[in-house]
């Protein structure tokens, strides 16, 4: 691993300040330098850069790193390398806790209430999934109740989006594809202490997560719970995507494209495969923004849009390749 740490460090800083310097009012590289050192300036250079723009770069690097230790752990927890939130249904969950708390007046300007509606469907959402697929008599039973689950929550959403009274919670369904539009410092501190404290829980936890390889009457004959590994990863993984799901809507595919190289590049290990699942994911939710802001001019896109372009290709390969693994 140790290897990758120079590569990603620089591209992680490199595609920051390009985050920092493109978009709609383009701010030179001098003006930059001269605007980070001093942040005290009012210009409108000042105010669009230190408003919008840095704590916006700053906020994909936390939620992508947080999106692709999660999607890690609920991949090893349920056993199953297609485990991606947004498939099996935890993160149309998390968003429709989300829409529940727009819909209560009282409720709709205070983020953290709205997390935590956001938090209490997604755990529920564990919940019945380990129910249900520890009764289920089917193989590949994860993804079939996903797309069940996933189908059911998005039916609810787009119901309570046009019942509500609430305008933000009746653009809820086109904001559903994600975006960090209208990220704020609040937000950015409120995820930031979340994630970075999941992430920090599960690493410490790593060489006990090691024992999801194997079988459970194994895990069971070193005197380790399998259910007990399992629930709190899938609780660790769970409280991210809430949060990031309330606040930036729904991305996919950040979970499945980005777990999966990392074992492709040989790193199983949890600590090495969650490091490293974070730092990858940082660098590709924030390309994935830039992207989103600036490839068409005065059009703000939805994030998961690239993640999906290069998501899709990647799903149905996967899919293919394990067939012929399978046949061989």
């Amino acid at each position: 691993m140790k290897r990758y740490v120079p590569t990603i460090s620089i591209l992680i800083v490199f595609v920051f300040f390009l985050s920092l310097f493109v978009g709609s009012y383009t701010i030179n590289p001098r003006e930059l330098v001269s605007l980070l050192i001093h942040p005290g300036a009012d210009s409108q250079e000042a105010i669009i850069l230190w408003q919008i723009r840095v704590p916006r770069a700053l906020l994909a690097l936390i939620a992508g790193a947080g999106l692709a230790v999660a999607s890690a752990l609920f991949q090893n927890t349920f056993r199953n390398r297609l485990a991606d939130p947004a498939i099996i249904g935890i993160s149309p969950a998390a968003a429709f806790g989300t829409l529940i708390a727009l819909s209560i007046g009282s409720f709709a300007e205070n983020q953290v209430v709205i997390s935590l509606f956001a938090l209490a469907a997604t755990w529920a959402t564990i919940g019945c999934l380990f129910y249900l697929e520890r009764h289920s008599v089917m193989s590949n039973s994860l993804l079939i109740l996903g797309i069940a689950i996933n189908a059911l929550f998005s039916a609810l959403i787009a119901v309570l989006a046009q019942m509500s009274n609430n305008p933000q919670s009746r653009s809820f369904v086109s904001w559903s594809m994600g975006s960090l539009a209208t990220v704020t410092w609040p937000d950015l501190y409120l995820m930031t202490g979340v994630v970075l404290l999941a992430i920090i829980f599960s690493v410490s936890s790593a060489k006990t997560m090691d024992l999801l390889y194997i079988s459970d009457s194994e895990i069971r004959g070193v005197n380790e719970s399998p259910s007990r590994i399992r629930i709190t990863a899938a609780l660790s993984g769970g409280a991210i995507i809430a949060l990031s799901t309330s606040v930036l809507g729904v991305i996919s595919f950040i979970g499945l494209l980005v777990p999966n190289i990392v074992k492709a590049m040989g790193f199983y290990l949890h600590r090495q495969y969650l490091l490293l699942s974070g730092a990858m994911g940082a660098v590709l939710l924030l390309i994935s923004d830039t992207l989103a802001r600036t490839l068409i001019a005065n059009l703000e896109l939805p994030v998961s849009i690239f993640l999906v372009v290069i998501g899709v290709p990647f799903l149905v390969s996967l899919v293919l390749r394990k067939q012929v693994s399978n046949g061989a």
